[in-house]
C-alpha cells in the first residue's frame, strides 16, 4: 500500500465526470519502409516488456474509511484492456483531433489501473498516433515525459526509475482505516512548522500582489462551464526561427510561449468583441525539484498576466516578463518556508477543501479558478526517439481543463521543433487552429521588431566610370573647357 501526496490526492479529489483530470502525450509516429510485423501487436509486447519498471502501473486508487487516498495492487491486472487499438474515419487531422478529444475526456475506470494507450491507424501517408493517457494523481507533465521516454527504444537504458519493492498483501480495510486515522494525524501535527513558514511569506508583499493577480482575472467566454465535447489541435514551428526571436526579446522559453499565446489570445477575443478590459491570467504549473523517480506530482502553480490589456507588443511583453520574475520568486520564497521542519503533507480533509472548487460545478460558476487558461511547459527529448521500431517524428503533450478554465496548452520542444498543442472545450473555443494561426502571425510580428535586418554593402564594380557618391570635383581648367565647348555646340545649333 502506497499512501498518495498531497498534490496526487488534491487530483483524485478533483476528478469529476465533467472534468476528468486525465492527462498524457500524443506521439505522431512513421513505419520504416522495411518495418516487419503488425505495429499494433509489436507494441503490446514491447509496452509488456518494460511495464515491470514502473509497478505503480499496475495499482488501483483506492480510499480508506477516514478518506484519505492510495493505491492497492491491482488483483486482476488485464494489459489488453489498457492497450487499445482503432482508427479514423478520414485522413483529415481535424476528424484525428476530435477523436484525440473523446479519448481525453473519457473517465478511468477506478476499479482498474489509471493508463491507458490507445493505437490510432488509418492516418495520411500511412502515420499512426500512440496516445498515452494516465490520471494525473498518477503523475504530472514532467512525470508523464519520462514515462514516455521510458516507453521508447532508447529510453530504458537512460531510464531512471527503480523496482518498487512492497508487501504483496494489502491490508484489509479495518487496517487501512487504523492506518488512515494514524496517518492523517501524523500529517497534521508534522506539517505544522512548514504552514507556518509559508504562510509567513504568502502574507508579505509577494503574497499580495499574487493575491491581486488572482482577483484582477476577468470572466471571459472560457469561464462558462464545460460541455461535454473536447476538441484537441497541436503546431509546430523550426526551433531555431523561435529562439533567434526569443533571444533577442530577452525572454525564456516558457516566456515566449506566453509571448505567443496572449498575443494570439488578444487577437482571437478581440475578433468576436469579447476581449475584457482587464489582462488575461493564464495558469503557469512549475515543476519542482524531488528525489525519487516512480511518478506521481511534484507541481505548484503561480498565475501571470498576459497583458492582453496593453495595445503596445513590446510593452505588453516587457510587463508579462517582469510578471513572471516577480511570481517565480514568490513562489521560491514561499518553498523556503514551507520546508521548514518536516515539510507540508497536507492531511485529507484539507486537500479534499481545496479540490471542491475544481470539482464542484455550482462553486466554479461563483468562484472560477485563478487563471482563464493554461500554459505548460515540460522539456521533451532533444533527439529523435523510437516506439516499437516505428519513428516518432513529433510529439505533443496532452493537458486536462477545469471547470471554469476551457483552455489548456502545452508549449515544449523536440528534436529541433517546437510543438504546441491545445485541448479545449468545443463550446468555449470551436476553432482552436484560428490560435494557431494567431500564434504564427505573432511570431512573425516579434521577428519584424526583434531582428533588424543587416543592411549589406554594395560592393562597386571596376569600370572606367567613377561612381557618383565617389567621384572627385574637377580641377577648374577642366571645367572652363567643357563650358566653353557646350557654349560652342549651342551657337552653331
Amino acid at each position: 500500500m502506497t499512501r498518495l501526496t498531497a498534490t496526487d490526492a488534491f487530483f483524485a479529489y478533483a476528478d469529476s465526470a465533467s472534468a476528468p483530470m486525465n492527462m498524457g502525450s500524443v506521439l505522431m509516429l512513421s513505419l520504416p519502409a522495411d518495418y516487419k510485423g503488425d505495429f499494433f501487436e509489436n507494441f503490446r509486447s514491447f509496452i509488456a516488456a518494460r511495464i515491470q519498471y514502473l509497478p505503480k502501473l499496475k495499482k488501483c486508487l483506492a480510499v480508506d474509511p477516514v478518506g484519505l487516498p492510495h493505491w492497492l495492487d491491482c488483483e486482476d491486472f488485464d494489459l489488453d484492456y489498457h492497450i487499445r487499438r482503432s482508427s479514423v474515419p478520414s485522413q483529415d487531422d481535424k476528424t484525428l483531433f476530435r477523436k484525440i478529444g473523446r479519448l481525453q475526456h473519457t473517465p478511468f475506470d477506478m476499479d482498474k489501473p489509471l493508463f491507458m494507450f490507445y493505437v490510432i491507424e488509418g492516418l495520411r501517408d500511412g502515420r499512426i498516433a500512440v496516445v498515452q493517457k494516465f490520471h494525473h494523481a498518477f503523475a504530472d507533465g514532467k512525470t508523464a515525459v519520462r514515462i514516455m521516454d521510458l516507453f521508447s527504444d532508447e529510453g530504458l537504458e537512460r531510464a531512471s526509475f527503480e523496482q518498487e519493492i512492497e508487501d504483496t498483501v494489502s491490508p484489509g480495510r479495518l487496517a487501512r482505516g487504523a492506518s488512515g486515522y494514524v496517518e492523517e494525524l501524523r500529517r497534521t501535527f508534522t506539517s505544522l512548522p512548514g504552514i507556518a513558514g509559508a504562510a509567513r511569506r504568502m502574507l508579505g508583499a509577494g503574497g499580495k500582489a499574487m493575491l491581486d493577480r488572482i482577483r484582477s482575472r476577468p470572466r471571459t467566454i472560457f469561464s462558462e462551464p464545460l460541455s461535454d465535447r473536447r476538441l484537441f489541435a497541436f503546431r509546430q514551428w523550426p526551433l531555431e526561427e523561435v529562439n533567434r526571436v526569443r533571444r533577442a526579446a530577452g525572454l525564456t522559453f516558457n516566456d515566449m510561449g506566453l509571448a505567443l499565446l496572449g498575443g494570439a489570445l488578444k487577437r482571437y477575443l478581440e475578433e468576436l468583441e469579447a476581449l475584457p478590459a482587464e489582462s488575461l491570467v493564464c495558469n503557469v504549473p512549475v515543476a519542482l525539484a524531488v528525489k525519487g523517480s516512480g511518478g506521481g506530482n511534484a507541481v505548484l502553480a503561480i498565475w501571470v498576466p498576459l497583458g492582453t490589456d496593453i495595445e503596445d507588443r513590446v510593452q505588453r511583453i516587457q510587463f508579462m516578463k517582469q510578471e513572471v520574475d516577480e511570481s517565480k520568486q514568490f513562489l521560491s520564497g514561499v518553498l523556503e518556508g514551507a520546508s521548514a521542519g518536516s515539510g507540508i503533507q497536507l492531511p485529507a480533509y484539507l486537500v479534499r477543501a481545496a479540490a471542491l472548487q475544481s470539482s464542484t460545478e455550482w462553486i466554479t460558476r461563483r468562484m472560477p479558478p485563478p487563471g482563464n487558461i493554461a500554459l505548460s511547459n515540460v522539456p521533451a527529448p532533444s533527439q529523435t526517439i523510437h516506439v516499437a521500431g516505428a519513428v516518432v517524428d513529433s510529439l505533443y503533450g496532452m493537458p486536462m481543463v477545469l471547470q471554469g478554465q476551457a483552455v489548456s496548452t502545452t508549449f515544449s520542444s523536440y528534436d529541433d521543433k517546437v510543438v504546441c498543442s491545445m485541448l479545449c472545450c468545443e463550446h468555449a473555443l470551436p476553432d482552436p487552429e484560428r490560435i494557431y494561426d494567431y500564434m504564427d502571425d505573432e511570431l512573425k510580428a516579434l521577428a519584424a521588431i526583434y531582428l533588424k535586418p543587416v543592411k549589406k554593402k554594395v560592393a562597386h564594380k571596376v569600370s572606367g566610370k567613377v561612381p557618383h557618391r565617389a567621384a572627385k570635383k574637377a580641377p577648374a581648367k577642366v571645367r572652363k573647357t567643357a563650358d566653353t565647348k557646350r557654349k560652342t555646340v549651342r551657337n552653331k545649333q
